[in-house]
């Protein structure tokens, strides 16, 4: 079972993001009818397009949290646990998921700006008209201020990702935390002379 969960994100991120998204309107949309692929059926019209990005998006996460959790998994302290008593979901749970996701998290937060550039081939794909098919639309028509208000939405978008990660951090792992860079009333009272 592990090297199947292994393996299927190396199948995932050899797939290219248009075929992802030919095969799920393939599959869900022609053969079984579940969703429509020229109608506008509000939020369910999001599902496929959003199930490809993330199909595609998943892989890389994927890697790194199997490793993560591989790493944790081998490290002195859950052998402690083991010994303590405690039982192997508690330790898995508690422990070992809080130790090997930090990177995982760090690699989503960075993956969002990655998601943003892949939706103009699956808003082509999905026939939506979304921020890739405005910004391809104002490339072609040399519309400079759409296409820079564009960039500053997506920077802003990036940004506010890696703020959150950043946020994250200290709820997964209390060991964690923000520092204040200024000094504390202790350093300052010992830097004043007498």
């Amino acid at each position: 079972m592990r090297r199947a969960a292994q393996a299927l994100p190396l199948l995932s991120l050899s797939a290219p993001t248009f075929l992802v998204g030919l095969l799920l309107l393939q599959v869900f949309a022609y053969q079984l009818g579940w969703f429509s692929s020229i109608r506008d059926e509000g939020v369910k019209s999001l599902l496929l397009p959003a199930l490809t990005l993330g199909i595609v998006a998943s892989p890389p996460i994927t890697r790194v949290l199997i490793q993560g959790l591989s790493a944790a998994r081998a490290e002195p302290f859950v052998g402690v646990l083991r010994a303590k008593g405690m039982s192997e979901s508690a330790i898995i749970f508690r422990h070992v998921l809080k130790n090997g996701s930090i990177p995982a998290v760090t690699l989503f937060g960075l993956t969002a700006g990655a998601l943003l550039a892949g939706s103009v081939i699956t808003e082509t794909v999905f026939s939506r008209a979304g921020l890739g098919f405005v910004t391809e639309q104002a490339v072609r028509a040399q519309d400079g201020p759409v296409v820079l208000g564009v960039v500053l939405l997506v920077a802003v978008i990036v940004t506010a990702f890696n703020l959150l990660t950043d946020l994250v951090y200290p709820l997964i792992d209390p060991r964690i935390r923000i520092h204040d860079t200024r000094p504390s009333k202790a350093t300052e009272l010992e830097e004043t002379p007498a």
